[in-house]
């Protein structure tokens, strides 16, 4: 943008007006600092390329702020619509009281899978969590909190703790749309095989399982 000799607003307000999205930041910085001679300017050089990682690493901050805002009211919403099945008395009994909203409980990612046996599939909606995966099963406008059961498999827990899961590493072949893992508790151990509606949303997965 060409900004007017005439103009009498000093620069901090210039850009005030001209930029207000956080992420712009680093590449005015950034063409700032291709303007800037080292050499002649060592200071000003140093400052301004200090001010790139700064600006870079608030951008992210508010980023990752945003998207766990975004995610605690999805979580609540999905909250409100959960219909606890599990039996009290049956090996999945710990999680019959399961909050999703509970206290440093936070959602990370969440996404349709399908959950495939030697005979079929079952549609689920899958949250990966801080501490754990929860597979809900939808039933009209509500998500079902009940074990899994299909013709073909056994039945297995619609939670599994993330310090109890297992991924083979034959899971990370990027050609197959299919990944495992293994429920490795000792009350309700299985496999589980997932089906994926594409590989960018087996990346995902991966991605957000990793972090």
């Amino acid at each position: 943008a060409v900004v007017s000799t005439q103009s009498t607003g000093d620069l901090d307000q210039l850009i005030g007006c001209v930029l207000q999205r956080i992420t712009k930041y680093p590449l005015l910085l950034d063409q700032l600092k291709k303007c800037t001679m080292k050499d002649d300017c060592p200071e000003d050089f140093k400052n301004i390329t200090e001010s790139i990682s700064l600006s870079k690493d608030l951008a992210t901050f508010v980023n990752l702020r945003i998207k766990e805002t975004e995610n605690a009211a999805r979580l609540e919403s999905l909250h409100q619509k959960i219909d606890n099945q599990i039996p009290e008395n049956s090996d999945m009994g710990p999680f019959s009281n399961l909050r999703i909203t509970a206290p440093r409980r936070k959602l990370l990612y969440d996404g349709p899978l399908t959950l495939t046996s030697r005979t079929g599939g079952l549609e689920i909606l899958a949250l990966l969590m801080t501490d754990c995966i929860v597979l809900l099963q939808k039933q009209d406008s509500r998500y079902l909190l009940k074990p899994l059961e299909m013709e073909g498999m056994e039945t297995k827990s619609p939670v599994v703790m993330l310090n109890e899961i297992h991924i083979p590493q034959s899971s990370r072949d990027k050609k197959d749309r299919k990944f495992v893992f293994v429920n490795t508790s000792q009350h309700c151990p299985g496999m589980y095989t997932m089906k994926c509606a594409n590989k960018d949303q087996k990346e995902t997965w991966f991605q957000n399982l990793s972090v």
